[in-house]
């Protein structure tokens, strides 16, 4: 078979019971092709039909879905509309409360169950007593919490205020929090006395306290499980709050959350996300291209401060399915320990990063056969491009080649996503189904023109989202030059594209990443594939440094698979691997070793980082990276860069 070919094929019932068909079925269309010529074309009916079919609660009916009269990048959502998105994971479930919301593992391996009528009451206390504390709509209170019940509590009891969350990376040092703070203005800070990293308990006061000082900000600090005399105890104030029952209502398009993206300077973006947008995008994305339903358990392994968290709660939360969340790291304290939560917790639905598969291959578990998977019925992959290696072990020992696995990509300024899987297609490995229909998505040339199939270009959107960011917050003008100042009316979203002849497309990598060389330009991806592919480096980034024959060659920095060498000898076979697969242009001029690459917490090798770390340059702002120590080793390796 060749590995191009079709792998999966969705059975009839699959494709007759998937929410995808039902929707299509509810606009009176008859197929999926349909629905996205349509949902392009007329992005004011396919919303509507979007917030019709979700049943979505408005307090006051929309006039208009869409109003671009400021100029698309400025577009107005539901004008005229009032809601609040918690109302989408409470109100909507007040008749069901006898039903676990929450099954959530420690990393010692306590398991609790939180009943939704238990959840609700939690929520409506700490919306109380934040609001005994001043907060209000409009308002900005950061949670710095690790993936555990109490971060669902905080999210949705600052959004029943009509307050502004500002997710925070449990794992970030005092800088990256102070800057946070200071450009949010945020007024509380929700937290925890202490989070659990690898066994070892580290307290947030510390960092708390230092972050404050550094921004000049003086938040009230709340912290659940409180051993911190400045900081008031979470569960000393929901004691005697007066439970706040109904929601604040807001204008529809009203900012609900805040989140921040890592940026090439020392200074990161918050992306605006609103309640309709969010609300909207959940829908269409996770209920409907994604096929998450109220009869699933669903699990992946990720942090509240990106943004695959609030997305996580809320998508659960609106479906009224099972959230199983997990603190801590996958492999901690064991390797299998997610293979074996999946299977302990019947985990039905999984979210997982391409680096999580790597990386359980690379520590030696080359078989999950002992393993119960059968609870598995959707595989959900985000965060970077697979390699064929990896796809394909986790089709055949995860997956049984039984299940999907959608791809789905987008990214925090979307709300979601632009490409997507779907249940309802057959499945091509590493490439996605489709584009997530209303996005207008399309691959442009450096002119702006639409490229031809099996050509690389930009990813763009030339239509108006719902989910996009309302701009970055206090910094417009960088929103404009950042998205939409390459091709005027079209959103461009830094990816790195391609469609086949079958209407199947495949991502790059990042467009600032882009290497040319001998004149052609080329995704690293492609290179880094080649390289893990020889069975010598379990994973790999690759860069440009430059070159005074050819401009720009190739650079790599891998992490070696289990029981190779570094040695000279597994450089040059790793070398002749790209040349085999590029051609001898592709030849790399340098080749490091490091124990792993910098990698954001969703899974994303950052390469800006990598190739100024080798060429001593400034590595920009790194607060989003789960493992910013690795730099420095990177410079080690790096130090006297030869010709190989």
């Amino acid at each position: 078979m060749e590995r191009a070919e079709i792998v999966w094929r969705p059975s009839a019932p699959v494709v007759e019971s998937s929410n995808l068909q039902a929707f299509i079925d509810f606009c009176d269309l008859k197929d999926f092709e349909e629905l996205t010529a349509r949902g392009d074309s007329d992005i004011e009916w396919f919303w509507s039909q979007i917030f019709s079919f979700g049943q979505t609660g408005f307090a006051q009916p929309y006039q208009t879905i869409v109003d671009t009269s400021p100029g698309l990048p400025h577009a107005r959502w539901c004008v005229g509309g009032q809601m609040n998105f918690t109302s989408e994971c409470i109100e909507r479930h007040s008749d069901e409360l006898d039903a676990t919301a929450i099954i959530s593992s420690s990393e010692s391996g306590e398991i609790r169950h939180v009943m939704r009528s238990d959840l609700f009451e939690d929520i409506a206390k700490l919306a109380g007593a934040l609001k005994e504390l001043g907060v209000s709509k409009g308002d900005r209170v950061a949670i710095y919490m690790p993936m555990i019940p109490e971060v669902v509590v905080g999210f949705m009891a600052v959004a029943r205020l009509g307050a502004i969350t500002v997710p925070l990376f449990s794992g970030f040092g005092a800088d990256a929090i102070a800057s946070r703070l200071e450009h949010s203005g945020a007024k509380v800070i929700l937290t925890v006395g202490s989070m659990s990293r690898r066994g070892v308990d580290v307290p947030t006061a510390p960092v708390l306290r230092q972050a404050m000082e550094r921004s000049g900000q003086t938040p009230v600090v709340v912290a659940s499980g409180n051993t911190e005399a400045s900081f008031l105890s979470w569960e000393e104030l929901i004691v005697s709050a007066t439970p706040v029952r109904e929601a604040e209502i807001v204008n529809a398009d009203d900012p609900l959350l805040i989140v921040y993206t890592s940026g090439t300077t020392g200074k990161p973006k918050g992306a605006v996300l609103t309640h309709c947008g969010l609300t909207g995008k959940l829908i269409l994305d996770l209920q409907l291209c994604l096929d998450l339903k109220p009869t699933d358990r669903w699990l992946w392994m990720s942090d509240f401060g990106w943004i695959i968290g609030p997305i996580m709660i809320g998508a659960s939360l609106m479906t009224g399915n099972v959230l199983v969340m997990a603190e801590g790291a996958p492999d901690y304290p064991e390797a299998d320990r997610i293979w074996k939560l999946i299977e302990e917790t019947k985990v039905t639905y999984l979210g997982v990063a391409p680096t999580l598969i790597r990386s359980t291959m690379a520590k030696g578990l080359q078989t999950l056969d002992g393993y119960d998977f059968s609870s598995l019925r959707v595989l959900v992959s985000s965060g970077e491009p697979w390699t064929e290696e990896a796809w394909f072990w986790c089709f055949d020992k995860i997956c049984k080649r039984n299940i999907p696995i959608l791809n789905w990509s987008g990214g925090t300024e979307i709300s979601g996503g632009i490409l997507t899987g779907t249940v309802i297609h057959p499945l091509k490995p590493l490439k996605f189904s489709a584009v997530v229909p209303g996005m207008g998505a399309d691959v442009f040339d450096a002119a702006g023109k639409p490229v031809e199939i099996g050509q690389v270009g930009e990813l763009v959107l030339n239509k108006p989202s719902i989910g996009l960011t309302r701009g970055l917050w206090n910094d417009q003008e960088r929103y404009i030059e950042t998205y939409w100042s390459d091709f005027g009316s079209a959103w461009k979203h830094g990816d790195l594209a391609s469609r086949d002849a079958d209407g199947y497309w495949v991502l790059h990598g990042r467009s600032d990443d882009v290497l040319k060389i001998g004149g052609k330009r080329t995704g690293p991806s492609e290179i880094e594939n080649l390289l893990v592919g020889s069975g010598l480096v379990a994973d790999a980034g690759v860069f440009g440094l430059s070159d005074d024959r050819a401009g720009q060659a190739i650079g790599c920095i891998c992490v070696l698979a289990a029981g190779v060498p570094d040695t000279a000898d597994t450089r040059t076979q790793l070398q002749e691997s790209v040349v085999r697969g590029m051609g001898r242009p592709y030849r790399p001029k340098f080749i490091g070793f490091v124990d792993e690459l910098p990698k954001t917490r969703s899974g994303k090798v950052v390469r800006r980082v990598i190739s100024a770390a080798v060429t001593g340059k400034h590595v920009g702002d790194v607060s989003s990276l789960a493992n910013p120590d690795v730099i420095d080793q990177i410079r080690q390796v790096s130090d006297g860069i030869r010709s190989l």
